[in-house]
């Protein structure tokens, strides 16, 4: 192999992966789930330049953080990764939620086991107006 596995680059790689999730509440109740920050397809020059991930390795470290917070049992919601995260969530919703408000989840995966089904790790109070 030309390049090494990802696995040579990371003290502690990754085991997991983290995906955030939304939905709107409205009168009517809670839409579905949608991805909030789907991955863009991977391109052949990523393998060596990749700057549009930026924001999802970003996203990966925060939601990395909070979750070690979870397992800790503290409360996460006074943490500046969760804000960070909520304030993201917000950000990306935007003007879709017109006078609904929002709750996010945090899902991890486990893509290198298919037999682990998704499991949510973190689940949001709804959150009124979409201002960050």
């Amino acid at each position: 192999m030309i390049i090494p596995n990802w696995r040579f680059f990371a003290p502690v790689p990754a085991t997991a992966d983290y995906h955030v999730l939304h939905r709107m509440v409205t009168d009517e109740g809670p839409t579905e789930w949608q991805e909030t920050f789907p991955l863009s397809h991977r391109r052949a020059r990523q393998a060596t330049w990749a700057p549009e991930r930026r924001r999802d390795k970003s996203l990966f470290d925060v939601t990395a953080e909070i979750m070690s917070d979870v397992e800790g049992r503290s409360d996460v919601s006074r943490q500046v990764g969760y804000r960070l995260l909520e304030a993201a969530v917000r950000r990306a919703v935007g003007s879709r939620a017109h006078d609904s408000s929002i709750q996010f989840a945090v899902v991890e995966a486990r893509g290198g086991e298919p037999s682990a089904a998704p499991r949510p790790v973190l689940i949001s109070p709804v959150l009124k107006g979409t201002a960050p």
